[in-house]
């Protein structure tokens, strides 16, 4: 089990944190074409955040809208306000390698351990409630959590990097059902690593080595998938993280090619952020896992210890940032 580990770590680091070296292997594609009724935004960047943080992996809005950072080589959750102020850093004690972060209406924070295979949970303060999951495949057992979120009813939904599944459990980690299962076709994955449930429910998850965004209903049922080839935006290259807005705007960590891509619902193009520029003296690497509160967007960037801070907005951004 531990040789296991070792060997999971190091192909996950190489995933999220060495995209960087991928641009020689970059693709060429079509040019531009946008969809007709393209809402009018962009991704404006606004700063970055690197202090206080070692490797920020997952990341999630919380309580009193509260920026959480699943910080994994100082296995802890460190909170900072939506301005970047270090509020305080909790779990260390209780984490090992903690890669993912969500928080619930009723004041829970959910943090899954991809070492331990293994949920932990806290209050908003810091207090360690109580935790589930070892090691198996199982159901309620983990094969390396990677990301995880609460839907509104409290329900946890857990993805496993190499079980190549989403567990869904109660809030206090009731197994409820899981879906997925190694391969290429509608419904199964191969090395996922983010997923987020939407406004509406709908479960998205960034099916990273099948190069797409899958979608679910909150029973697992397959909805449809936002294939790697989008026009007007190119191939997908190794997609981390994906996000919903409060409009149904789907955001998404497209690692491999350096960006942040803003689709419709319905999967047209409607915008994107090169990775490139320097953000008050800060060089923003590539995006590994987001966040959304309101009309801002956060991304970790894991190769340079850091948050970046987006906000949507109706003005072109400059070149490079």
């Amino acid at each position: 089990m531990c040789t296991k580990k070792k060997v999971n770590r190091a192909l996950l680091v190489a995933l999220l944190a060495a995209v960087s070296f991928l641009s020689s292997c970059r693709r060429e594609t079509e040019g531009p074409k946008i969809a007709e009724k393209q809402v009018p935004l962009h991704y404006q960047p606004i700063e970055a955040w690197k202090d206080h943080l070692q490797e920020p992996q997952g990341i999630a809005v919380g309580k009193e809208g509260n920026i959480l950072v699943a910080d994994a080589r100082a296995a802890a959750i460190v909170v900072f306000s939506p301005q970047g102020k270090l509020l305080r850093r909790f779990g260390k004690e209780r984490l090992k390698r903690p890669l993912d972060v969500a928080s619930s209406s009723g004041d829970r924070v959910y943090v899954a351990d991809f070492d331990l295979d293994r949920v932990v949970v806290f209050d908003s303060g810091g207090k360690f409630l109580f935790g589930w999951g070892s090691a198996g495949n199982d159901a309620g057992q983990f094969s390396s959590p990677v990301n995880i979120d609460v839907d509104e009813k409290g329900n946890v939904y857990v993805l496993e990097f190499y079980g190549h599944r989403i567990q869904k459990f109660t809030a206090d980690g009731k197994w409820i059902r899981s879906w997925g299962g190694d391969g290429n076709g509608p419904g199964m994955l191969h090395y996922p690593v983010g997923i987020t449930v939407g406004p509406d429910g709908t479960v998205y998850v960034a099916d990273t080595h099948n190069y797409r965004i899958q979608k679910f209903d909150s029973e697992g049922n397959f909805l449809g998938e936002i294939i790697r080839k989008i026009e007007g935006a190119g191939l997908l290259s190794d997609p981390t993280g994906v996000a919903v807005d409060a409009e149904n705007r789907i955001h998404i960590a497209d690692s491999g090619n350096f960006r942040i891509l803003m689709l419709s619902d319905d999967g047209h193009f409607l915008a994107q952020w090169k990775v490139g520029g320097v953000i008050r003296g800060t060089v923003f690497q590539s995006p590994t896992q987001l966040a959304v509160q309101q009309d801002f967007i956060y991304a970790s960037d894991v190769g340079g210890g850091r948050i970046l801070k987006l906000q949507l907005s109706e003005t072109q951004p400059s070149p490079g940032g």
